[in-house]
């Protein structure tokens, strides 16, 4: 029997296996492509699919397809292929530069040392001794008014520093960059009620940038985020608004989070649930929802303040929309409507033009549907909300009409929470399950169980990544792959039960049964980190 042989062996089959060197025309071919000028050379690379592999490929040919292949119109090409975008603030200020700001090692960046001037040189000793005897009374040119400054941008870093944000995003378990074990490790599900789940430990994180402020004395219900500014409502009857830092977009650090701005009361009880918008289309003010457990919702006016800290920061209500007999578990708002849910069982609908005009407004209409906990809109901008109740069902009702159009979830455990993002439905349910459901057809797609059977408070689906997230009375945060369903990753917060969580961009917030609201920023000492959306 013949024997095989040790792996460092060389056989007469290493000759057969082995890539067979360029043939005479593929060489002439070759040359003939390399004796075309750059212009016509970086067209043809233009044309490859936008991968980074592909460039890569072609930068290892030869050194001038090398250098070809680091032009920066083809990895700007390749950024925004990827579906990756530039902040509004810094699209139109990128100006290409082939000077990478630093360099990676082991996974991590290293920022380039700034430069120095020098009087070293003989033309800078000359031009400082001429303008020293003959001094020009020409004068400066000084700052255009609403003129911002270029951002020299390295592409082929820019690219990378945002897959870098997507890989942290995406990371399972501790990693040395983006996150350390767990403070609880040994709080992993066990016990027969839990197998199904069957957590790894390496699952179980706690991420590096995360900060937790308490400035609410009880429990936040409820928190939203929209682009620097966080919301969170708590059974302390306040609403506290937020300022997120400015993260420098040329891999500085950051010394410090973020800060209160300003606190506002309104109500007479809880706030359970808000919505809110930044720039409201009518004036320069914000526009927020709040509903509460003293059985009302209502309209504020937001002043955002002055500077970068939101100095000033204030929000006063406008209008109070009556109608409910229980408390107020959810509201939503589109340009047409305000739509509130309580668990009296019923949905209200509100019109958005005569809460400017008026302290109180009544409803257009109700729809009965149950014990209501969620509302989320369409996501594609149609008059249409999915309502969630906790009695295990979710009905999708025409807002300009009333009219209930679709039902799903029969016969489930109750719910806590849905979110409604393209054709899909998601809600957070009673023994720590999270349910998929078609929102064209209703029928239930997948089933994710947590480690624990505990209520749902919050989901996210972030379908350009095929991440859910679900978060609830366990205290984790959960993260789960959408393809596989395989759950790679969940927050360790501190035990405290999650009641309300918002992803916007790099940024995700969530509000806790102790009084504290978190925050988690992806990309920090990232070049570029403080460009992306």
């Amino acid at each position: 029997m013949a024997t095989s042989p040790p792996p460092d062996a060389h056989t007469d089959a290493d000759d057969t296996l082995a890539i067979d060197p360029p043939s005479a025309a593929t060489l002439t071919s070759l040359t003939t492509l390399l004796d075309l000028p750059d212009e016509l050379l970086l067209r043809i690379v233009a044309q490859l699919p936008p991968t980074a592999w592909e460039l890569t490929t072609v930068s290892r040919v030869c050194k001038r397809l090398h250098a070809i292949a680091q032009e920066q119109v083809l990895w700007a090409r390749l950024f925004y292929a990827a579906g990756f975008r530039l902040a509004p603030g810094y699209a139109g200020r990128a100006v290409a530069t082939t000077t990478p700001p630093g360099s990676w090692e082991d996974g991590e960046f290293v920022a380039a040392a700034p430069e120095r001037p020098s009087l070293l040189s003989p033309a800078k000793w000359l031009g400082y001794v001429y303008d020293l005897l003959w001094p020009t009374d020409l004068p400066q040119p000084g700052a255009v008014e609403g003129l911002q400054e270029a951002v020299p941008v390295h592409y082929p870093t820019l690219f990378r520093s945002r897959c870098a944000i997507a890989d942290e995003m995406r990371a399972r378990g501790p990693h040395h960059v983006y996150s350390l074990p767990s403070v609880n490790p040994e709080d992993n599900g066990e016990g027969d009620d839990d197998a199904p789940f069957a957590q790894a430990e390496d699952t179980l994180v706690a991420p590096n940038h995360r900060w937790m402020l308490t400035e609410h004395s009880a429990k936040v219900y409820t928190v939203r985020v929209h682009g620097p500014w966080v919301i969170s409502g708590s059974r302390d009857r306040t609403v506290k608004l937020w300022r997120l830092p400015a993260i420098p977009w040329d891999a500085a650090e950051t010394l410090y989070g973020p800060s209160l701005a300003g606190s506002a009361e309104g109500h007479e009880g809880s706030v359970l649930s808000l919505d809110f918008e930044v720039a409201d289309a009518t004036s320069d003010k914000g526009f927020m929802v709040t509903g509460s457990s003293d059985m009302t919702a209502k309209v504020w006016e937001i002043d955002w303040g002055s500077g970068d800290d939101g100095e000033g920061t204030s929000a006063r209500v406008v209008c109070e929309l009556r109608g409910a007999a229980d408390r107020v578990a959810a509201v939503a708002f589109t340009d047409e409507f305000v739509i509130t849910g309580s668990h009296d069982h019923q949905l209200r609908i509100y019109d958005r033009k005569a809460v400017y005009a008026n302290s109180y407004v009544s409803p257009l209409r109700t729809v009965e549907v149950g014990p209501i906990c969620g509302i989320s809109l369409n996501s594609r901008g149609l008059s249409r909300a999915v309502v969630a109740t906790t009695e295990g069902r979710w009905v999708i009702v025409d807002l300009g009409t009333g009219e209930r159009l679709l039902r799903g979830g029969e016969g489930d455990e109750g719910y806590g929470c849905v979110v409604w993002q393209d054709d899909y439905i998601l809600v957070g349910a009673e023994g720590g399950k999270t349910i998929l459901f078609s929102g064209l057809y209703a029928h239930r797609m997948r089933t994710y169980r947590g480690p624990k059977k505990r209520l749902m408070r919050a989901v996210h689906l972030d379908l350009p990544n095929n991440v859910l997230l679900s978060a609830g009375h366990d205290g984790h945060i959960h993260f789960t792959d959408l393809d596989s369903w395989d759950h790679y990753r969940s927050y360790e917060l501190g035990g405290a039960p999650v009641f309300g969580m918002d992803v916007d961009g790099l940024n995700l917030v969530f509000g806790t049964g102790d009084g504290a609201v978190g925050f988690v920023r992806y990309g920090f000492g990232l070049p570029y980190s403080g460009m992306f959306v």
